[in-house]
């Protein structure tokens, strides 16, 4: 039975076309988790008990934020509509 590659033997015999380290894919894994599940989840299967260590391997995720402060202008806006246009009564 012929014996299983081992991932070091792979990576050799893949040369410069693969070249990745342990700590790469654990940045990648990161970002994945915080884009999926948040920092605080990331922090947790990484198992860091700073938050900020986990910031550090997971990327900002820099289109959702820009999403989220899309609808909370839309959400101002419509509020700001609503109170230009019902005043409150004053009584």
């Amino acid at each position: 039975m012929p014996k299983a590659p081992t991932v070091k033997t792979s990576v050799q015999e893949h040369g410069d076309a693969c070249r990745w380290s342990p700590n790469q894919l654990r940045h990648t894994c990161a970002t994945q988790l915080r884009a999926k599940y948040g920092i605080e989840l990331t922090r947790t299967v990484l198992g860091h008990s700073d938050i900020g260590t986990s910031e550090i391997y997971a990327e900002r995720d820099l289109a959702a934020a820009e999403r989220v402060m899309r609808e909370v202008k839309i959400a101002v806006d419509m509020i700001f509509q609503v109170a230009v246009i019902e005043p409150k009564s004053k009584g």
